[in-house]
């Protein structure tokens, strides 16, 4: 059986507080792929605020099957990338994709 997190009080109102400020933010799922070059304006709900930059690198994980983003040295996870994005601006790379 694994760790289960067990947030304590204040860590739980900050949490409320993150979603709150969310709800000030209009985030829209975007109609293009992400990809290497894009740039991203996304708001990170553990940390309540908006995170801005540029794609560095993505990849899918071979047991995770996870799709990762390095956003300026940070990794997120594609979950937690998606639903809150804010602004997208395509890269070449994601020009290339076709539906």
């Amino acid at each position: 059986m694994g760790y289960r997190w067990k947030p304590n009080a204040a860590q739980k109102r900050a949490y409320i507080e993150s979603l709150e400020a969310k709800k000030q933010v209009e985030t829209h799922t975007t109609p293009h792929a992400i990809r290497t070059g894009c740039y991203i304006e996304y708001f990170n709900v553990a940390k309540g605020y908006i995170v801005k930059g540029s794609v560095t690198n993505h990849s899918y994980g071979a047991k995770t099957n996870q799709h990762t983003f390095t956003i300026d040295g940070v990794k997120v996870k594609g979950r937690n990338l998606y639903p809150n994005v804010v602004k997208h601006i395509q890269g070449e790379e994601s020009n290339l994709v076709s539906y």
